[in-house]
């Protein structure tokens, strides 16, 4: 079964759960490990070579739970991904004490996570994932082995081929993972959670990870973020290669996301200063492209796709746009952007505005980063 990962089903996962989530993040932000990433709003517990801080913090930070928490008795199980970059260092425990003892009604479900040479966390072995699954087993009864993940994203190839083999490789990988721990009876549950898929290979992640065969059945969950709104840049050619390898027009996403910036200023010809910068878009993949403007003053739209606009520079709060002679925009107009890699744009608001296609603001949606 495969499945896509809903943050909205899960929001509510620390509602009354007395800041535990802000703590996690305080720790996270101390030792400079990057958050934010929706996994579900799932607890992240990173123990990170070379970084025993953060193991010891998030150890204790755990252990509170365990001993303190009497509000997940009737929550879902918390979900923590194991990556074990610090081996067996990573053994939280409740010095001893029954869930029962210690209030929760359930363990904490965990993830052992495979990774890349030379990428980001998560074991680069079979021999380490089955030591981290062997340190989960023996926090029992208070962790619970539930699946493997890993995140194929940054898989480059080093011979300047095709990046599929070298996904495909990193998933089988995973895959080896699996077979090992299940092998060794090391899942404690019915069903064994295998999980990855970025934006981009998503495709290629259900097809590798439908086809692992273990004693247990097995669930994929992919967790493609970037398929709620698509973008302008960098994932609408990563759909692109996706309809070619798949031969296949689905699934058809469109590109949601948008920034509205006011004319500031038409300096001189040719040049357009508009009121948004770095601070309210990404560059990371990509200058964002100019979308529609809208006269002051009117409902009008014009379609900027096809006008001959492009960003020329982006300052902290303003964007510079090259334009024709014959451009069309006075101070006080609107313009749409639309950005490349819609993640780094996400961060940089804390209320995103669903609008209907007339542009009447339908809801408002909180970020969490």
């Amino acid at each position: 079964m495969t499945s896509f990962s809903d943050t909205q089903e899960t929001s509510c996962l620390f509602d009354s759960c007395d800041g535990y989530i802000e703590q996690v993040q305080h720790v996270l932000r101390v030792n400079h490990v990057p958050f934010g990433t929706p996994f579900d709003f799932l607890i992240l517990a990173q123990t990170l070579e070379h970084n025993s801080q953060l193991r010891t913090d998030l150890t204790l930070l755990l252990q509170s739970f365990v001993e303190g928490e009497r509000k997940m008795t009737h929550r879902t199980a918390l979900g923590v991904i194991a990556v074990a970059s610090g081996g067996s260092d990573f053994t939280p425990s409740a010095n001893g004490k029954s869930l029962e003892v210690s209030g929760m009604s359930q363990p904490v479900n965990v993830l052992v996570e495979g990774g890349l040479a030379g990428a980001r966390c998560g074991v680069r072995d079979v021999a380490t994932a089955v030591e981290v699954a062997a340190a989960v087993r023996a926090a029992a009864p208070h962790l619970a082995l539930t699946g493997v993940e890993g995140f194929e994203g940054l898989a480059r190839a080093t011979d300047g081929a095709g990046r599929e083999r070298v996904v495909r490789e990193f998933l089988a990988f995973l895959i080896q993972i699996a077979v090992a721990l299940d092998e060794r009876d090391l899942f404690d549950t019915a069903e064994v959670l295998l999980s990855a898929g970025g934006s981009a290979f998503f495709d290629v992640v259900a097809d590798v990870l439908t086809g692992a065969r273990l004693s247990r059945p097995t669930r994929v969950m992919l967790r493609s973020g970037c398929y709620l709104s698509e973008d302008y840049g960098l994932y609408a050619r990563a759909l692109d290669d996706l309809h070619k390898r798949t031969g296949s027009p689905v699934p058809a996403l469109e590109p949601a996301l948008e920034v509205w910036a006011q004319v500031l200023s038409v300096p001189e010809p040719g040049l357009v200063i508009l009121s948004a910068g770095r601070r309210d878009f990404g560059q990371d993949a990509g200058n964002p492209v100019a979308l529609t403007h809208v006269p002051r003053g009117t409902g009008e739209r014009r379609s900027l796709r096809d006008a001959g606009w492009t960003m020329a520079a982006a300052s902290d709060q303003h964007a510079h746009m090259a334009v024709p002679e014959n451009h069309g925009v006075a101070v006080g107009d609107l313009v749409a952007l639309g950005p490349s890699h819609p993640c780094t744009t996400f961060d940089k608001w804390r209320t995103l505005y669903l609008v209907d296609d007339d542009y009447t603001v339908t809801e408002a949606v909180p970020t969490f980063f």
